[in-house]
């Protein structure tokens, strides 16, 4: 005679192998979104350096034609929007009085290229900061100090969108200037 020494129960899974996947699922998670942030911030410096890049080309041919570039009060990119889209006004209320350099910056629907700052349009970086602008003449027609090309400064502040303060030369090396854009 043969003995069933069988038990008849349901076989399931541990608490050790439910956590053991669990652990597996919660490492990949991380890895999957370490390598977004990573692409994430590819796509913004890409951006950033393609625009910077098209505000180059786009001042040229405004200096070509006018034979000057524009001079702001301040380093945000207000001026250069106002002189390359023809909106003298700043602030896309109404149709451009002026020649139009770069069409894209007027496009209806809100454009990834443009934002505002107290009121008056802006050209964005691809972390949506202003791109900072100094022209190498000031208000007075006089040499500016803090100027780093013959023409102009365009650079973007980064993903750290530092130095905030517009006061600050971002010419100079620090912690907050390191990671800049410069052209």
């Amino acid at each position: 005679m043969k003995l069933n020494l069988s038990r008849n129960q349901s076989r399931g899974f541990t608490i050790v192998e439910l956590l053991t996947v669990i652990v597996i699922i919660v490492i990949l998670a991380t890895l999957i979104m370490g390598a977004l942030n990573k692409v994430q911030e590819l796509k913004a410096r890409k951006f950033t350096t393609v625009n910077r890049k098209n505000i180059e080309l786009h001042l040229e041919s405004y200096f070509t034609d006018n034979g000057f570039v524009p001079v702001g009060e301040n380093v945000l990119s207000t001026e250069i929007y106002k002189a390359l889209s023809g909106d003298f006004t700043g602030r896309g209320e109404d149709e451009p009085e002026g020649e139009i350099y770069w069409p894209e910056l007027l496009k209806e629907g809100g454009s990834v290229l443009v934002g505002k700052n107290n009121g008056l349009r802006v050209i964005l970086d691809g972390y949506g900061q202003s791109f900072r602008y100094r022209s190498a003449i000031d208000q007075e027609g006089n040499a500016e100090p803090k100027a780093k090309n013959p023409d102009f400064d365009i650079w973007s502040v980064g993903p750290d969108g530092l130095p905030s303060d517009l006061n600050i030369d971002s010419n100079l090396q620090s912690e907050e200037t390191i990671d800049d854009i410069w052209n």
